[in-house]
């Protein structure tokens, strides 16, 4: 008996999934023309915004600096969307090398932190010891309005970049130190060469005409100087203050506004004002009732 009493009282706590839905269905019926109006107005207003707004672009531009640290290179791009967010455009121009309608079309200026690269070129502080300066990569995610401008947003980068005295001074000593560097070896591969015809001529004197332990120390050496001038060459054909690694890429498609969150938003806004509505309306037919 006391289990039947028990059943009984738990029954009518229970939810009729199926009531719930006839419940469901049955408000939309009696509301539709109300959901239809507020949803038609909400994707009206959506399709005029969406044809009335300006398009903004993204684009990525990445690049490396010879001997800037990329803590330093995101500190500069700060900088310059530091400009930006302050509207002061004719400064933003200066720094860019670009006129003021062109960096008003920048919406955006977000650099992206990486990691030390691999290190593409080694220098050498003298004949045996070597020092391998690190280059140092930065990627910038820009959005701007007008894609046109991105070629010359690019240069106006490099130039700003290329042109602080911290980088400039650093790689202009760089290259300064290289050349010296170079020009020792060249002398010191002169110096060898002639010394090694030297004992290739006293050599031919002799009648077994042995190769020596001493032509063979220096052709080891004129090798290794050989190397290390190619090395050398490379770094000052490689030498600048700033390299493209990748260009801005200028996409066709805009991230904004984008059509499927135009219509979710319109949507969700239109069922939104419709349920205020029939909230609204529910509570003024009981006031008045209740009056």
């Amino acid at each position: 008996m006391l289990d039947n009493k028990s059943k009984i009282q738990t029954e009518p706590d229970e939810i009729d999934l199926t009531k719930v839905v006839i419940s469901l269905v049955r408000f939309f019926q009696r509301n539709w023309i109300t959901f239809l109006i507020c949803n038609g107005i909400a994707l009206s207003l959506g399709v005029v915004f969406f044809f009335t707004t300006e398009r903004i672009y993204s684009s990525r531009f990445t690049g490396e600096c010879m001997l800037l640290p990329d803590g330093r290179t995101i500190e500069l791009m700060k900088d310059l969307d530091g400009l930006r967010k302050n509207e002061d455009w004719v400064q933003l121009g200066r720094r860019l090398g670009m006129g003021v309608k062109k960096v008003k079309k920048i919406k955006e200026i977000l650099p992206l932190p990486n990691a030390t690269i691999d290190k593409e070129s080694r220098g050498t502080e003298d004949y045996v010891q070597q020092y391998n300066p690190m280059p140092f990569s930065f990627s910038v995610l820009v959005k701007v309005t007008d894609n046109s401008i991105l070629p010359e947003l690019q240069k106006g980068m490099v130039r700003y970049l290329s042109n602080n005295p911290y980088n400039s001074i650093r790689v202009s000593r760089f290259i300064e130190n290289r050349k010296n560097l170079l020009a020792s070896v060249n002398t010191e591969i002169s110096r060898l060469d002639s010394l090694f015809r030297m004992d290739k001529v006293m050599r031919f004197k002799t009648v077994s005409k042995p190769e020596t332990n001493n032509e063979i120390s220096v052709k080891d050496l004129l090798f290794e100087l050989h190397e290390k001038r190619e090395i050398i060459e490379d770094e000052l054909r490689f030498a600048s203050p700033v390299r493209i690694i990748q260009e801005f890429t200028a996409f066709k498609k805009p991230i904004f506004p984008v059509k499927w969150q135009i219509a979710l938003a319109c949507l969700i806004a239109g069922n939104f004002l419709a349920f205020f509505i029939i909230a609204f309306s529910n509570l003024s037919k009981a006031y008045k009732k209740s009056e």
